[in-house]
């Protein structure tokens, strides 16, 4: 961790399926790892499902090496309970949005798991996965188009053919039936769908929104937290501290004629993350995640 500390043991053997879904938000690989293989361990249920759709949908993080360590969890976790197969209908469209998600590693993973059919193709075909920024997506794009029927709409045009060795022969062993090599070389065509934008969730303070940097201020307790004085500017608003099932566990109001807060203490909070989200008066909204320092 950049602040020195070691990240505190998780006894995860008693944890409910909500808390190792929450611990794969984890900040610690192990941790999520250990989530991911109990909650397959556990078998698939409609909960589960609910709170991994949830993540799958609405979190769009980059970290420092370009993934979203949350996301890539659930995706494999669908995965090794073997939902992409056997619920293709419901899980099938969401894969093909998570081609757009700003973190290639996702991207990456996504063309990993899905299922090798015509609707997986014809997806990568859609979201111009073959031609995407990163070459280690594009990459992956091939060998899915290689190990898959073909698109239902036929060859997929791919622009990065010749970039070196490896893409070479990962391009030409899906076949020309599959994956056709198309000019300008290089570049991805402005036709193709955007990768979308990052919804930025960081630990406590660090949260920067679109137009200005994060006030937020919060000190972690075990099962807890103090809000401090904000940074900077902060309008009168309302702050709501929700959990991964959209509960929420704390509220409280910021008046910034006394510069305070009407509640500054938070404790019971027996999930390893949470979220918050503040809303000023004059239109400024703060976004981000709390990681609770306490053992389940």
């Amino acid at each position: 961790p950049d602040d020195g500390h070691t990240d505190p043991v998780l006894n995860l053997s008693n944890a409910t399926t909500a808390q190792l879904v929450a611990t794969l938000y984890h900040s610690n690989f192990v941790w999520r790892m250990q989530a991911q293989r109990l909650l397959i361990g556990k078998g698939y249920t409609a909960e589960l499902g609910d709170s991994l759709q949830s993540i799958l949908t609405n979190h769009k993080t980059v970290d420092a090496v370009g993934i979203d360590g949350a996301v890539i969890h659930a995706i494999w976790t669908l995965e090794g309970l073997n939902r992409f197969v056997v619920d293709s209908t419901r899980w099938a469209p969401i894969l093909k949005s998570l081609l757009l998600h700003p973190a290639w590693g996702v991207r990456e993973n996504v063309l990993k798991a899905m299922p090798r059919t015509a609707t997986s193709a014809q997806a990568i075909s859609d979201q111009c996965a073959a031609d995407d920024p990163h070459a280690h997506v594009r990459l992956q794009a091939y060998v899915a188009l290689a190990e898959s029927p073909a698109a239902t709409s036929g060859a997929v045009q791919g622009h990065y053919r010749a970039t070196d060795t490896y893409s070479s022969s990962a391009f030409d062993a899906a076949g020309a039936s599959k994956l056709a090599a198309a000019t300008p070389a290089n570049t991805r065509p402005t036709s193709c769908p955007d990768i979308q934008s990052t919804v930025a969730l960081s630990h406590g303070s660090d949260l920067k929104n679109t137009q200005m940097a994060n006030p937020m201020r919060f000190t972690m307790t075990r099962n807890g937290f103090e809000l401090d004085h904000p940074y900077g500017k902060l309008s009168s608003g309302d702050l709501v501290v929700y959990d991964i099932t959209g509960k929420a566990a704390f509220r409280s109001s910021y008046n910034s004629a006394t510069e305070a807060w009407s509640t500054t203490t938070a404790k019971g909070l027996n999930m390893s993350v949470y979220f918050y989200s503040f809303h000023g008066t004059n239109g400024d909204k703060f976004e981000g995640r709390l990681l609770t320092n306490q053992e389940f």
